[in-house]
């Protein structure tokens, strides 16, 4: 397995903050230390997009793996026995 520092092209950008935003209010972890801050940086990527606010330091990683699928994509149900 191979983790590298990624990036995300600049055309996918703007649907950044409104997609991690929906992913922290549900799953992320809540900040307790300083929760109000927290949201103006929050607002602050989705109206200046994601230069500012909570994704202007975001770090995206990459995972490549490999597997020996032999070229199969086949889902783990399919495969199963029961």
């Amino acid at each position: 397995m191979v983790i590298e520092e990624g990036s995300i092209p600049g055309a996918v950008g703007p649907l950044c903050p409104p997609t991690f935003g929906t992913f922290d209010d549900l799953l992320g972890v809540k900040h307790t230390i300083d929760p109000i801050a927290a949201g103006k940086r929050k607002i602050d990527s989705l109206v200046f997009g994601p230069y500012h606010g909570a994704t202007k330091n975001m770090q995206t990683m990459l995972i490549m793996s490999q597997d020996d699928g032999g070229g199969n994509g086949r889902s783990w149900r399919t495969t199963r026995r029961s």
